[in-house]
């Protein structure tokens, strides 16, 4: 494998270290490597798939319980790299990751302590669709760093446009605020009332998906807003549910 596209995997479920002990499953047989994970706080669910992956050809479950040493390590070592699962009386102990100069061995952890995830059990309708374009992935992005302690985004219809809208800071009294129109498609752009989401863990998704294109943002009035990235041998969908806001 490369060292870029492992650490693009890790990133991918991490978000900067958002998430950090995840159960990597590989099923050698669909030449698949799996990650499935719940932030902390229960808001982010994600579900990574890497597909055609070769590089470790048993099934097997591998307990990464910090994700940031992880990510530390791999930087000794150089693009081309080996991995290699060890065991001991069948039990799965370390990874060793190896290229032609420098061996790192990670331990693996019990699969016991590794927090546990699930799937979306049902999918909701989603009135809202935003295309992620390039730009205004860039002015949300921009928009989040001039306002960095605002920790949601609120979609709500103008007041004046009647358009919807995507507003970083908002309160029902005056804030500092930024307000950014959305390419949202025809027939899925209007919100009954004001939702709001995350701002930082989906700033964290765009960052460390920014190899992606031609994603969507779908979002239901029921509390649930969803992206999907399918880049090269990536496939990862995040699910946010709606935040309680105080005003």
């Amino acid at each position: 494998m490369t060292k870029t596209n492992l650490q693009k995997f890790i990133g991918k479920y991490s978000l900067k270290g958002t998430i950090n002990s995840v159960k990597w499953v590989v099923t050698s047989a669909e030449k698949l490597m799996n990650v499935k994970a719940i932030t902390e706080d229960k808001t982010l669910l994600i579900d990574l798939k890497w597909n055609n992956f070769t590089d470790i050809t048993t099934d097997a479950e591998l307990g990464v319980y910090e994700t940031d040493k992880l990510e530390r390590m791999l930087k000794a070592l150089g693009e081309n790299i080996t991995v290699v699962v060890n065991e001991s009386n069948g039990k799965v102990t370390s990874l060793s990751f190896a290229d032609d100069n420098t061996d790192v061995q990670f331990m693996t952890a019990e699969l016991s302590v590794i927090p546990p995830s699930s799937s979306l059990k049902k999918v909701p309708p989603y009135g809202v669709e935003i295309d992620l374009t390039k730009d205004f992935t860039a002015k949300f992005k921009s928009a989040k760093d001039a306002l960095p302690d605002e920790d949601k985004f609120t979609l709500l219809m103008g007041k004046k446009s009647k358009k919807l809208q995507m507003i970083i800071g908002y309160s029902a009294i005056n804030s500092n605020r930024i307000t950014l129109d959305v390419p949202a498609k025809d027939g899925k752009n209007t919100v009954a009332k004001e939702i709001s989401f995350n701002a930082n863990y989906f700033k964290s998704i765009l960052d460390s998906n920014s190899d992606c294109d031609n994603a969507v943002l779908r979002v239901s009035e029921s509390g649930l807003a969803s992206v999907e990235f399918v880049c090269g041998d990536f496939t990862v969908a995040y699910h946010m549910t709606k935040i309680q806001t105080a005003d």
